[in-house]
């Protein structure tokens, strides 16, 4: 990625330098806290890990601008229509253009970039020309995002592959026989008591809590009543008839998790075979070291 090596080289002396006890006291920060980040080269890992470990976060961000910029201006990320298969990186490119035409200024940008529990660090040890350079290098960068950024997932084939993987998991906890999934044993159980559906999204607002959405702003899809697929989009055969169970001729989100329970043998027409996992016995310590990797990075 030529954007952020051209940013590294420029801010090469104040992402290497240490930062002592002193000054942390003095910027009154936390020493501890900052210590998570090492005692060498601290800043830099403030962005490897802030940013750079969270550039799907920060993408789906300025997508969603309306909920983290200042002005609440909607999508101030803009991506191209169509790319060919010709298109290099940086013809075919997601940016906020707002911040090359002066129509944005980096400071309502920059509330999407780093999140509020490390806004108050980054603003206290780095300058404010380091935070434009920031904004702008990962606003406006060439980047290939291959972490199924927005509702576009079912295009990438990786989408078809987690899915069911997740549904085989969701059975074994929800048939009462299974107690072994892989090499957990006794895996938590779901009953009828726990099936519960609560409905959240971060991007749900009352009524005047957003500038570009006076109105209530409600993520349509996340609660129980919501469609399981948006009107237009056709179910797999048969599934309406065994899913729809007030008539209604909408499957809603309840209707089709209650439609699959693996309890119902007039249900789905196939079932799991067995609930092991041999496919990742091999690399076990390597995969748990890798999630366990992911999840102190995010």
């Amino acid at each position: 990625m030529q954007g952020y090596q051209d940013f590294l080289a420029k801010w090469h002396d104040v992402l290497t330098a240490d930062i002592s006890d002193a000054e942390i006291s003095a910027k009154g920060m936390d020493i501890g806290r900052v210590r998570e980040y090492g005692t060498i080269a601290p800043r830099k890992s403030m962005i490897d890990r802030v940013v750079m470990g969270e550039y799907f976060h920060i993408y789906r961000s300025l997508w969603r601008s309306h909920m983290c910029a200042r002005d609440n201006t909607p999508q101030l990320l803009r991506c191209p229509a169509s790319c060919g298969l010709n298109m290099t990186t940086v013809e075919c490119k997601c940016e906020v253009p707002g911040l090359l035409d002066n129509s944005t200024d980096w400071k309502n940008v920059w509330t999407c970039v780093v999140n509020t529990e490390h806004r108050g660090m980054f603003e206290a040890f780095f300058s404010e020309e380091f935070l434009r350079d920031l904004v702008i290098f990962v606003s406006t960068t060439s980047i290939i995002e291959g972490e199924m950024l927005e509702a576009a997932s079912p295009a990438d084939i990786l989408f078809w592959m987690i899915h069911p993987a997740i549904e085989r998991l969701l059975s074994a906890k929800r048939l009462p026989d299974v107690s072994i999934m892989g090499d957990v044993n006794d895996i938590s159980k779901w009953g009828p008591e726990q099936e519960v559906w609560t409905d959240f999204s971060y991007y749900t607002q009352a009524a005047g809590q957003n500038l570009a959405y006076p109105e209530a702003y409600v993520c349509q899809g996340h609660a129980a009543s919501d469609r399981v697929l948006p009107d237009g989009l056709p179910l797999i055969e048969g599934v309406s008839a065994l899913a729809d169970s007030n008539q209604d001729g909408i499957v809603s989100n309840w209707e089709f998790y209650r439609a699959i329970d693996p309890n119902n043998m007039h249900g789905l027409d196939y079932v799991f075979s067995n609930f092991e996992w041999n496919h990742c016995s091999d690399g076990k310590i390597k995969i748990r070291n890798h999630f366990a990797t992911e999840s102190f990075m995010r």
